[in-house]
């Protein structure tokens, strides 16, 4: 489906008769219409854009924390379940052979 286009379901129910040169949205719009579907867009003053980049850099920055302290938290669960600690066996002994001799 290509940007601007209705959904093809809606399309095939309504609109399977606009012919192929009329394919886009020119073309699916008065069919549609006449079905009682409109189409609203709505466009942002240019004095916002660095208002919603601030926003947008913000929660996408908070997420990112989040997510990096759930991270940690869940890797540090993870090693205080450790049955016996890292590098060690049950005897209480190394796994390199280097401190066996």
């Amino acid at each position: 489906m290509q940007h601007g286009n209705p959904p093809e379901t809606l399309v095939n129910q309504f609109c399977s008769s606009v012919p192929a040169d009329k394919i886009g949205p020119l073309g699916f719009a008065p069919c549609l219409a006449q079905h009682g579907y409109t189409q609203l867009t709505r466009y942002q003053p240019a004095s916002r854009f660095w208002r919603f980049q601030w926003i947008e850099g913000s929660w996408l920055l908070a997420l990112a924390a989040l997510l990096i302290v759930a991270t940690i938290w869940l890797v540090d669960r993870r090693a205080a379940l450790c049955v016996t600690p890292c590098g060690r066996t049950a005897t209480g002994g190394s796994d390199s052979q280097g401190d066996r001799a």
